[in-house]
């Protein structure tokens, strides 16, 4: 079955809605290669030598639903995570986007917010839809907040996200509106989660992330909303929020959206 074909079976003949048997009408297809089914959702796996804790996006026990998992397979992390797309990055996204696609989920993310230095290309060549990075979330931010307020984007890498393409390509018109703070020079973050060590302290690397959002809002008082750019971020996300006291979006949030929107559910209740 070709990809057109597998496109169309997988708009005909899915069973979206919640159902306790089946009918004699129904009926449900796949196609060689597919090897699983209930994965909605695909995940495109920048490999790093990182400890995945609960609330990372690559750590599968922080959804409530099935996720697939395609991995780039090795590369230097620091073609993903800088300011000019990487012609190699571009290829294999495409690539493991399609394998995802081909094993029936009905739309892709990437794991890192710098897959957004890659949206367009990736987008444009998948069949289903392309969330490449939670930046993709800030113009919703913007629009919903008055034109006095701002976005707070706390990020893996400031100097390189303020000079790399994401934000374009993720839909953000400008940066008037926009104020970032990175964690590159963080001890912990830094030493050894961005230096892949294979180790790291949860409790180190959230109080780094606390101290900067602190200071972030201090210095920037009218930030109405914050987003976590990186994957790594979530975890600490209400420990964030308790300390300053914003509304925050990332790669959870965007997640749990895109899943709510590829799998509706009947309402039951009474009037």
């Amino acid at each position: 079955m070709d990809s057109s074909e597998r496109l169309e079976s997988r708009r005909e003949t899915a069973l979206y809605t919640c159902t306790t048997g089946y009918g004699p009408d129904d009926e449900v297809r796949t196609w060689e290669g597919r090897g699983a089914d209930g994965t909605s959702l695909g995940i495109i796996e920048l490999t790093v030598n990182i400890p995945f804790i609960p609330g990372n996006i690559n750590n599968a026990s922080t959804f409530d639903f099935p996720v697939r998992y395609e991995s780039l397979g090795e590369i230097d992390p620091h073609w993903v995570v800088s300011n000019d797309p990487h012609p190699e990055v571009i290829k294999r996204s495409i690539e493991a986007g399609r394998r995802l696609q081909h094993r029936g989920c009905r739309a892709v993310m990437g794991n890192c917010g710098f897959f957004g230095n890659y949206q367009p290309f990736v987008a444009a060549e998948l069949d289903v839809p392309f969330f490449g990075s939670s930046l993709m979330q800030i113009p919703m931010m913007l629009a919903a907040m008055g034109e006095d307020q701002i976005v707070g984007v706390l990020t893996a890498n400031g100097p390189a996200l303020e000079e790399a393409p994401a934000l374009e390509y993720c839909g953000v018109a400008g940066r008037d509106r926009l104020v970032i703070y990175g964690m590159e020079q963080e001890p912990e973050f830094s030493g050894n989660l961005l230096s892949t060590t294979g180790r790291l302290s949860p409790k180190m690397i959230e109080e780094e992330l606390v101290a900067k959002a602190v200071q972030m809002v201090d210095e920037h008082p009218n930030i109405g909303a914050i987003c976590l750019e990186c994957s790594e971020l979530p975890p600490h996300a209400h420990a964030i929020q308790n300390a300053v006291r914003r509304p925050m979006w990332g790669f959870t949030t965007m997640a749990d959206w895109i899943h709510a929107g590829l799998v509706r559910h009947p309402y039951t209740g009474w009037m």
